[in-house]
């Protein structure tokens, strides 16, 4: 193993004369940390300049491009307008299904990476019109892209139009160098180098280096890995700028970032954060999204509540848009400065600021000749700077607007979307206070006394590399993820603590570990340790499998009858209704127990899913309306422990969809507060009732059934009666138009006069629609009652005679006091996506499973 080896190494090459030397790093500011690092350890670096090629390119080019006659170097984004103005003259047909600048980003990808790899092009070059336009326009308007400057560095060279003082070269051996990189390096250098490797070894040296300081950790998602870094960080009372964090991908940097600054603390992000994750990004994707709604005012009602988005009068904009039924479309906005009678002197004097407000959104978003001005313009008069952050996400996109070329008929924000996401800002160095974030690479040389490495689940290290879009071989083949990652271990000189996720945070699927971790914890002996989980030795394990029973007679049954079986089995409502839907899926999931196939995909368009929200809402509205509990619990005080619950066990979202999702809540649970009737009382809050442990049956007819579950709300009216009141975070129209399909407030009432020795007094059945403010209400008195009891009782008749050949969704009907199947496009049926969201589609005939 090579532990001194580039100390050593640096130390010769600095010894004796010339007194000017360069190392060519895989990037400056690697290069500098790591010369930093050597000196600290005693090695004489003075007169070592650090460079990586481009840098050092930009040195020997600096006479061609100094003043206003000088060439200009382009930035990624002006070549990519060049090759996309150049697309429009010759069109690819390899590229014909890409548009706009992703067709550009393509083209220009394979471009460079034949220039960079100086290889001959095919005879038949799909790519030659548009290789040989951009040449042109480059040559005519004195222009550079990167491959060009290194061309011109080596004719400058060459010609001896570069002069050097007496140097000495050295590279580190983790350079890797394209043929056009390493001809110009050649011819830098005259073939007269020092190679300086970086420490290395095999996995077993590796695990020996880092056995006495090394720890390993096993978290519930990767947003624990975050979590744990910070805590861990607060606990060992390290300075932050003596600890340093290796992400494997961007993504894993905006999240730590996103959590320092949300608990104050400063994270320095070498390269920059996503520009695509900052909030001027987000309103602007909100913004297109409203005009691809057909400016609905729906989704523009969603955008008043981004911060920094600087509307004229707000609430009374928001309140308007609802009052006047603007809908969509752009002439109805028009109603919103429009005078109208029975304006109040304070609306009225409001109305005429939200014109020109309009007028500018509007143009911003409209294509044209003067959408790039209007663009700018509502970067600067519609969205505040309130901190740093912002200002420096603004100038970003202010400078990336600058470098876009309104297209004929193309929008110009669909441009800049695209463009903000190859973007980055708030780009850093470790600096004082801050705590170091950066990639495997960028990490070597950072001296930290803690390393800390999270991400390191197998499918995050076994990323494929990108083809090319037009085939053949990079110049440069991209280094896996694994090979940094080892060469940062190895020169890592403090405590290195490394973390793996157990799962991935889109999928909620479990994620086994990466190879190289695996391997590390079994040959450093270690203890990992968990975090996040409410086990933490893991999941339970497997219980012993029963010994197998003698063969039984010819035909015994398996399971048992299923009629016995319906009367001894607790059922909750909500798998009667399941039934009611299709008895097949019933059967599968109640009767047999077969296990449901991978879960959904996690969503991406919200913080919490829809069932977490309703609990969140359900367990605030428990609390306040709690008749045990006086006075009233405050709600806000509620909502902040229960939304704070779910940051730290909830996988998390992007800051916006949180706070989106928080809206919502707080609109839900405002209007669950106002469900309380005037003169009525709350007798109880999450009434339970049924189970195993202690059972309740209640008479449906000739059956007497075991029902569990657990009543939102119970209330007495002020005539004595008592009210079912169950929350609904949805819309409730269906248990209007099909109650017949909900035997929830049957079961309930009955559960509820047992749990209360009330026979009869529950009269009222209610559903509570927060979404909209609705209202259902169920009347539980006389021919109402037992016309719902009929219905039940007739369809666990149906139930129990279809038992050994269930329908597949029969979509039931109720008609002269029985049940009838129906055509699949019948109006009963209560959803159309039922069967979209079944978790067994493979063992349903009707979606082709056995």
């Amino acid at each position: 193993m090579q532990n001194d080896c580039f100390l050593q190494g640096l130390t010769d090459f600095t010894a004796g004369q010339p007194a000017h030397r360069i190392l060519l790093a895989p990037s400056r500011s690697v290069g500098q940390r790591l010369l930093a690092q050597a000196a600290r350890r005693g090695v004489p670096v003075a007169g070592v300049t650090a460079h990586s090629l481009f840098t050092l390119a930009m040195e020997l080019c600096a006479g061609a491009t100094a003043g206003p006659e000088g060439l200009q170097p382009l930035t990624r984004l002006q070549t990519e307008e060049l090759v996309r103005q150049s697309l429009c003259r010759h069109p690819v047909p390899g590229a014909a299904h890409l548009k706009g600048l992703d067709a550009a980003r393509a083209v220009w990808r394979q471009l460079e990476n034949d220039a960079l790899a100086c290889r001959e092009l095919p005879a038949h070059d799909p790519l030659a019109p548009v290789r040989q336009d951009v040449e042109e326009t480059l040559t005519r308007n004195r222009q550079l892209t990167r491959p060009g400057l290194y061309r011109l560095a080596i004719r400058r060279l060459e010609q001896g139009a570069v002069h050097l003082p007496a140097v000495a070269f050295a590279r580190l051996d983790a350079v890797g160098l394209t043929p056009l990189e390493a001809q110009l390096w050649r011819t830098l250098t005259h073939g007269q180098e020092t190679v300086l490797s970086l420490p290395s070894g095999t996995d077993r040296e590796l695990a020996d280096r880092l056995k006495p300081r090394c720890r390993f950790v096993e978290c519930r998602g990767t947003e624990n890995e975050i979590r744990w870094i910070l805590g861990d960080l607060a606990r060992s009372g390290i300075a932050p700028d003596r600890a340093a964090v290796a992400v494997p991908s961007p993504a894993a940097a905006l999240q730590l970032w996103q959590e320092g600054k949300r608990t104050g603390l400063p994270v320095a992000v070498d390269g920059g954060i996503p520009l695509a994750g900052s909030a001027p990004a987000s309103l602007l994707r909100g913004l297109e999204a409203w005009q691809q709604h057909g400016y609905e005012a729906e989704t523009f009602l969603d955008l008043l509540g981004y911060p920094g988005f600087r509307v004229p009068h707000a609430a009374q904009l928001a309140r308007q848009l609802r009052r006047q039924n603007i809908a969509w479309g752009r002439e109805r906005y028009k109603l919103l400065w429009t005078p109208r009678k029975e304006d109040s002197k304070a609306l009225a004097a409001i109305r005429p600021e939200w014109e020109p407000f309009f007028t500018r959104l509007f143009a911003a978003l409209t294509p044209g000749a003067g959408q790039k001005q209007a663009l700018a313009d509502l970067l600067r008069e519609s969205i505040a700077i309130p901190d740093g952050e912002s200002a420096a996400a603004l100038a970003q996109i202010r400078a990336l607007l600058q470098q876009l070329t309104p297209q004929p008929g193309t929008n110009l924000l669909t441009d800049l979307l695209p463009a903000m996401d190859n973007s980055r800002y708030l780009s850093s160095g470790p600096r004082p206070g801050a705590l170091f974030c950066a990639s495997f690479a960028q990490c070597l040389g950072c001296g930290a006394e803690v390393l800390y490495v999270p991400g390191l689940s197998a499918a995050e290290l076994l990323t494929p590399p990108q083809p090319l879009p037009f085939g053949g071989e990079p110049a440069l083949p991209e280094e896996p993820l694994t090979v940094s990652l080892r060469r940062l271990l190895f020169s890592a000189q403090g405590q290195v603590v490394l973390l793996r996720p157990s799962y991935t945070v889109e999928d909620l699927l479990e994620q086994p570990p990466a190879l190289l971790y695996t391997q590390l914890l079994q040959d450093c002996g270690a203890q990992e340790e968990s975090f996040g989980f409410t086990n933490p030795s893991g999941l339970p394990a497997v219980p012993p499998v029963a010994p197998a029973e003698a063969e039984k007679p010819e035909g015994s049954k398996t399971f048992p009858d299923f009629t016995t079986w319906l009367a001894q089995t607790p059922l909750s409502a909500s798998a009667l209704e399941i039934a009611i839907q299709c008895p097949y899926r019933f059967m599968l999931q109640y009767f047999l127990h077969i296990p449901t196939e991978q879960p959904f995909p996690w969503p991406r368009t919200r913080w919490l899913e829809v069932n977490e929200l309703g609990t969140l809402v359900h367990s605030v509205l428990q609390a306040y309306f709690d008749p045990k509990t006086s006075p009233a619990p405050d709600v806000d005080t509620l909502l902040k422990q229960q939304i704070g619950l779910r940051r730290e066990s909830y996988p998390p979202a992007a800051e916006a969809l949180v706070e989106k999702d928080i809206r919502k809540i707080q609109a839900l649970v405002a209007a669950g507060c106002r469900t309380l009737p005037e003169g009525y009382k709350v007798l109880a809050t999450e009434l339970s009732f049924g189970g195993t442990d202690a059972p309740l049956t209640v008479p449906i007819g000739q059956y007497t059934l075991s029902v569990q579950g657990s009543i939102d709300r119970l209330d007495q009216a002020p005539d004595g009666s008592l009210a079912i009141v169950d929350y609904k975070t949805g819309r409730v129209n269906k248990y209007r138009s099909h109650p017949e399909h909900y035997v929830q407030p049957l079961l309930y009432t009955l559960a509820a006069e047992a749990l209360q020795n009330r026979p009869g007094d529950v009269q009222l059945a209610r559903y509570e629609g927060l979404a909209d403010g609705s209202t259902v209400e169920l009347p539980m008195t006389g021919p109402d009652r037992q016309k719902a009891v009929q219905q039940l009782e007739s369809f666990l008749t149906y139930l129990c005679d279809t038992a050994d050949a269930p329908a597949c969704d029969p979509c039931l009907q109720w008609e002269e006091n029985h049940w009838v199947p129906t055509p699949d496009d019948a109006p009963v049926r209560d959803s159309a996506a039922w069967c979209d969201y079944c978790p067994y589609h493979g063992f349903c005939p009707a979606k082709g499973g056995h």
